[in-house]
């Protein structure tokens, strides 16, 4: 029996996709037998899918604040790696500039990605936070508006 990787960046092969099993021939039934009037149409015999499970209104509230942590988490990332690897960080906008889809993507992802998987609050979390970040100035906003008028 061969082993699956986990490794996501290894793709699946022809040479390491399961292989189905043939399907078994049924003896027909014989000529002039009737079906049990008790059984179910065939129809019916066939397993039904489980009902999805839905997250309820405390798990989409959670979302919420996991995709909002979500959002800090990818921002602090995103500021250790300006600061740690500043040429990294131009090269990085260079490409950004240059390959305006990306840089679509990369904002659109995360939350079409979060919405598939059924989970709107990730989405509105990491919203909240992102469309937050912008009006957040933590006081240098003020305080240069405040010097260049001083200057004047």
């Amino acid at each position: 029996m061969g082993s699956v990787s986990i490794n996501p960046a290894v793709r699946p092969t022809a040479a390491n996709k399961p292989v189905a099993a043939p399907p078994q021939e049924t003896e027909a039934p014989p000529v002039g037998a009737a079906e049990a009037p008790d059984a179910p149409p065939a129809e019916e015999a066939a397993p039904r899918p489980a009902a999805k499970q839905g997250r309820g209104l405390f798990g989409h509230f959670a979302d919420v604040f996991i995709g909002g942590g979500q959002a800090i988490w990818d921002m602090a990332v995103g500021v250790g790696t300006l600061i740690a690897h500043p040429i990294q960080t131009i090269k990085g906008l260079g490409y950004a500039i240059t390959h305006p889809a990306a840089l679509f993507h990369a904002f659109v992802d995360p939350y079409t990605q979060a919405i598939a998987q059924g989970r709107p609050g990730l989405a509105i979390g990491r919203g909240i936070v992102e469309i937050g970040s912008f009006f957040i100035t933590g006081g240098s906003g003020g305080a240069a508006t405040g010097s260049a008028k001083g200057a004047a």
